[in-house]
């Protein structure tokens, strides 16, 4: 996936879900105002990380290689840059 694509679904995704989860804390469970901005920070946070690691396993599965591959190739094209 594209990387600027990427980028947008994690947002889109951990913005509203952030503002839902701070509002439920906030309200529903009569959290004080920083706790319940932190509750919601970790729950977008949480959000974000399961989706960019469901799109990197996607990209592996897609592509047909392993974690240990994709580390292997990157770091050759690293590597070839610097010499570039």
């Amino acid at each position: 996936m594209n990387s600027f694509i990427s980028l947008f679904v994690r947002i889109a995704a951990s913005l509203p879900t952030a503002v839902i989860v701070w509002l439920i804390s906030f309200f529903a469970f009569n959290q004080t105002f920083l706790l319940s901005s932190a509750i919601s920070i970790a729950g977008a946070g949480a959000v974000w990380l399961a989706i960019s690691t469901y799109t990197k396993a996607r990209f592996l599965k897609r592509n047909r290689l392993t974690r240990k591959e994709y580390r292997y190739i990157k770091a050759n094209l690293d590597e070839a840059k610097q010499k570039i």
